[in-house]
């Protein structure tokens, strides 16, 4: 399986995921115990794979039982094991969202971006600011 994982692009990486974690939460898992132990070894082997320190997966079946697993470490420098509890960093999402809600404001006529583009020359070329107030 892991030579399977290590030819797939970052999108079927995703969507492999995806498929498993559905699968982990098939019927024939009877319980939370079950869910959470295939959960761990799926996340486990992608660990192994892609070298990542840590992971958190939580879930929620139809029935509205929710869960949740970690594996690794959430700091590795301080040895400190990985919890669902554990804050790990957003990396580039927060531009992702950051973008889509400038737009959303955007398109609504609550914000104007060229006017945050004024803002922002400003600010690094104070020396250039027109005066706007009188």
């Amino acid at each position: 399986m892991n030579h399977v994982l290590k030819s797939l692009s970052r999108q079927d990486y995703f969507s492999t995921l995806l498929m498993n974690l559905g699968l982990a939460t098939s019927p024939a898992l009877s319980d939370d115990t079950e869910i959470d132990a295939s959960l761990r070894s799926l996340l486990g082997s992608f660990r192994e794979t892609y070298g990542f320190p840590g992971a958190t997966v939580a879930y929620v079946l139809q029935d509205g039982t929710t869960g949740a697993v970690a594996i690794g470490l959430a700091d590795v420098e301080a040895d400190i094991p990985m919890t669902p509890e554990s804050r790990m960093l957003a990396a580039s999402i927060g531009k992702t969202i950051w973008g889509a809600l400038v737009l959303s404001l955007e398109s609504e006529g609550v914000l104007d971006r060229a006017e945050l583009e004024q803002r922002r020359h400003d600010r690094q070329h104070p020396e250039t600011r027109i005066n706007r107030f009188g």
